[in-house]
């Protein structure tokens, strides 16, 4: 299978691959290419990704037009950003990747500075000329409800319940560009001392303090402990220091990062079932996970 794509990648992109090497194969089929000392990041996404794939390429193509770091992406040779080749039976949208060899951030030492970018990212998204999709409550909290009805979970009222809650405290914040996904493993220290930032699949129009939630959540997935939130609250603190460098933000949506915490588990679960099928989870899982997002409510109360 592996030959075959070297194969394929060869003629699609005039370069003499000679080696191909499986990363992960779980939301995107990700290999590592070879060419001599040369190396590139490959992508594959399933069809019903498409659209959001098309959409990644336009904003990386975007950024790197204005400057903002993120990973380059090397054009077939017909000139083309993507390309489409049977893969395991089906249609995929293929993108090839620039290689960054380079360290992920440490929170602890890089989290004014990915503040910094991110405000810098944020900002530069404001003039992205073309539309975004919109990722509202149907997204955050509805996908999974759905999928929780799918297994039968006797509990999906008080998942609705509190996704409900959540939404409704959440839905006046104002709206602007959201990566989607943004943690440490999709961005890596280049050779000019930035972070370039990859994996869009995720972006949208969508609240901005998402992405400020996700990268200064300090909170074991599986396992809470109450330290953990005021960790949380310290990194925001000082991600912030960064960010109003080169964007603003209001007390409101500071105040909801604990909503978009909790939110975060409704929509990554979501996700993930979506690529893997609703067996990759059972009932004590998601008892767990109910658990948590209860212990959770109760330090936001307090």
């Amino acid at each position: 299978m592996l030959e075959k794509l070297l194969s394929d990648l060869k003629g699609i992109y005039n370069i003499p691959f000679h080696d191909i090497v499986l990363h992960r194969d779980m939301i995107g089929y990700v290999c590592v290419v070879s060419c001599n000392n040369d190396k590139y990041i490959l992508k594959l996404f399933k069809n019903r990704n498409a659209k959001p794939a098309i959409q990644s390429i336009e904003i990386m193509t975007y950024l790197e037009k204005v400057y903002f770091p993120t990973a380059h992406i090397i054009a077939t040779a017909a000139g083309e950003a993507c390309f489409t080749l049977d893969f395991q039976g089906e249609d995929r949208i293929g993108v090839l990747y620039e290689y960054i060899q380079g360290s992920e951030p440490n929170k602890n030492t890089d989290i004014i500075t990915i503040g910094r970018q991110t405000g810098k990212l944020h900002k530069l998204m404001e003039e992205y000329p073309l539309a975004l999709s919109c990722h509202e409550k149907s997204f955050y909290i509805d996908r999974y409800i759905q999928c929780l009805k799918e297994m039968n979970y006797p509990k999906v009222s008080e998942f609705q319940a509190y996704g409900d809650l959540l939404w409704s405290r959440l839905e006046k914040l104002p709206r602007g560009f959201c990566h989607g996904d943004y943690h440490t493993g999709n961005m890596l220290l280049n050779e000019r001392n930035e972070y370039a930032i990859f994996d869009f699949d995720a972006a949208a129009r969508a609240f901005s303090m998402y992405d400020i939630a996700v990268f200064c959540d300090m909170t074991n997935y599986f396992n809470l402990s109450e330290c953990e939130y005021a960790e949380t609250h310290y990194m925001l603190e000082e991600f912030i220091k960064g960010y109003k460098e080169y964007n603003s933000i209001s007390d409101q949506e500071l105040q909801a990062i604990d909503c978009f915490i909790a939110i975060r588990h409704y929509e990554v679960q979501a996700t993930i079932i979506e690529n893997l099928g609703i067996a990759c989870i059972d009932q004590e899982f998601v008892d767990d996970q109910l658990s948590w997002l209860m212990k959770w409510e109760k330090l936001h109360g307090t």
